[in-house]
């Protein structure tokens, strides 16, 4: 068993190098190769590779990652600074997909139950494919790219909050009190982590003489622990990783930590893209082949149509606002989740399972490429930390 993994994480390292590098040869970003390359080696194809509970496990870590290294890279006046945007970007870009993924599915023949939770799924963006998609273009600290990183965000609380008030109307329980405990949670994790980050740790951590091998530990132990208490607070783990990376990205010898990382972040994060793309099942996608294209149509229409009107309504202009829009698609590792809630709870079958999995995965397919379409292949170099403030909008 264990020389079976070993073998198949081998397989799995080389296979996204491999992706990674073909695609960006051609000047997409890897994490497109490394979604391709999973589809090949996965279950459903080769069957290289199978989809257990390790693979889940490293995939998940490199989720972690990646979220963790992007918060340490931000700064947080930059969030502050486009937060209403973003908010509002996030809230948009939740709600027209909810209600065209319903009656999307309604129109397909499935039940209300069904669609309800069909359009959910449809609500989260994918923050870790997002981000890594913006990285490696060079787009992230840019104005749009911060409303995109911030309404990611807001996009999986979002999320989290639709799937709790879904799930008490299917038991015909509808309670506003939990649904304003979870809001009050997420704000109070927030505020805790922010303030511990930003006021504690870094103070300590700049005052502490220690090697930045040492420091480094430090970091990753704290970043798990926070991913762990936020899994415990009902939100996504990455939602805790991006949270303490953000509050510690102040450290005075931060750069040095960030290249010192660089070696996780390419062993861990690869797999977490290859992961996504191994759930694609070639077969049930054939059989399902009409609705699953309707409703990867559906899904693009309303992140973009939502989230590109109102980044026009909050100022963006319209090359902006159609880039956020486009950057907001790929549905990733939340929609997932609620998927897999649906399946387990026996309130959507295998069929609308399929096609929302796959929804999930052809809007990653064609966001990225979109995306390095609409941004005309260039490459803009990251702003400097100390530089970011001064960008300016298109």
């Amino acid at each position: 068993m264990q020389e079976t993994f070993v073998f198949e994480l081998a397989i799995l390292l080389a296979a996204s190098f491999t992706g990674g590098l073909l695609v960006r040869k051609l000047g997409y970003p890897m994490a497109l190769g490394e979604l391709l390359i999973g589809v090949v080696i996965g279950p459903f194809a080769f069957g290289f590779v199978r989809q257990t509970e390790m693979v889940s496990m490293f995939a998940e870590l490199g989720a972690i990652i990646l979220l963790f290294y992007i918060g340490l890279e931000t700064k947080m006046d930059m969030l502050k600074k486009y937060f209403l945007p973003s908010i509002i970007v996030a809230i948009s870009g939740a709600i027209l997909p909810l209600i065209l993924g319903y009656y999307g599915g309604m129109l397909i023949g499935f039940s209300w139950q069904e669609s309800l939770f069909l359009g959910t799924v449809l609500t989260a963006t994918s923050l870790g494919i997002t981000v890594r998609m913006l990285t490696d273009m060079k787009k992230l600290h840019t104005p749009f790219g911060m409303v995109i990183l911030g309404a990611g965000i807001i996009d999986d609380v979002i999320a989290v909050v639709m799937l709790t008030i879904i799930l008490d109307i299917l038991v015909g329980q509808l309670d506003f009190g939990s649904i304003g405990m979870i809001l009050f949670e997420v704000v109070a994790f927030f505020s805790v982590i922010l303030v511990v980050g930003t006021r504690v740790l870094t103070k300590v951590l700049d005052s502490t003489r220690i090697t930045i091998e040492n420091l480094l530990i430090i970091l990753l132990s704290l970043c798990l622990l926070v991913a762990y208490l936020a899994s415990e607070a009902g939100l996504s783990t990455i939602i805790g990783a991006f949270a303490i990376g953000v509050s510690l990205s102040g450290l005075k010898r931060i750069l040095t930590v960030l290249q010192k990382g660089k070696s996780l972040y390419i062993f861990f994060v690869p797999i977490f893209f290859v992961s996504i793309g191994m759930l694609i099942d070639i077969n049930l996608f054939t059989k399902n082949i009409i609705p699953s294209l309707f409703i990867t149509a559906i899904a693009m229409a309303g992140k973009v149509g939502g989230c590109g009107i109102a980044a026009l309504i909050t100022g963006s202009s319209r090359k902006n606002a159609l880039r956020i829009g486009i950057g907001m698609s790929p549905r990733g590792e939340m929609g997932l989740i609620i998927a897999g809630i649906g399946l387990a709870s026996g309130t959507i079958g295998g069929d609308i399972f399929t096609i929302s999995i796959i929804a999930v995965v052809f809007t990653t397919l064609i966001g990225m490429p979109a995306l390095k379409i609409i941004l005309k292949g260039s490459i803009e170099p990251q702003p400097k930390k100390e530089d970011i403030e001064n960008i300016e909008t298109d």
